[in-house]
């Protein structure tokens, strides 16, 4: 009897040792998989785009007194100072102070008095003198628009 069992006993060892390295080798490929994962989302940063130019020096222009779009007779007086791009010339910007002073005072009296009141109107009206000045020099040599005064009435 004992010679029976042997037989049967021997069969299922083989089975078991490929049953065993199948599963062995389904964990270790779970593993890796899991590791691979864990690493992407950890190691993975998203694309910050480029990076924000750094300000250098600032370039203060003259005032600017204009009449605003509408029928109420409403005034700016404003002063306005560049935050230029370190390392951008001062003399490049001087060179176009008439174009540049154009482009703002186009900006500026096409505004209506509610346009820039308050900070999210000013804030807006920074924005649009930055992209306009910018697109006069054809490059972005303009990093922020500064007033250092500004007056309605």
């Amino acid at each position: 009897m004992s010679k029976s069992k042997a037989p049967a006993a021997e069969e299922s060892a083989p089975g078991k040792k490929k049953s065993k390295l199948a599963v062995a080798i389904v964990a270790g490929v779970v593993l890796l998989i899991a590791l691979i994962g864990a690493k992407s989302m950890l190691g993975h940063k998203k694309p910050a785009g480029p990076p924000k130019p750094v300000e250098g020096k600032e370039m203060a222009l003259d005032s600017f007194l204009v009449n605003l779009a509408g029928k109420n007779d409403h005034y700016l007086k404003t002063t306005i100072s560049l935050g230029l791009q370190k390392g951008v010339d001062e003399k490049k910007i001087t060179d176009h102070t008439a174009a540049i002073r154009d482009c703002i005072l186009t900006i500026l009296t096409s505004k209506h008095r509610k346009d820039i009141s308050g900070t999210a109107g000013e804030e807006e009206l920074k924005s649009e003198i930055k992209d306009g000045i910018n697109k006069v020099l054809a490059k972005p040599d303009v990093v922020n628009v500064y007033f250092t005064e500004f007056a309605t009435q």
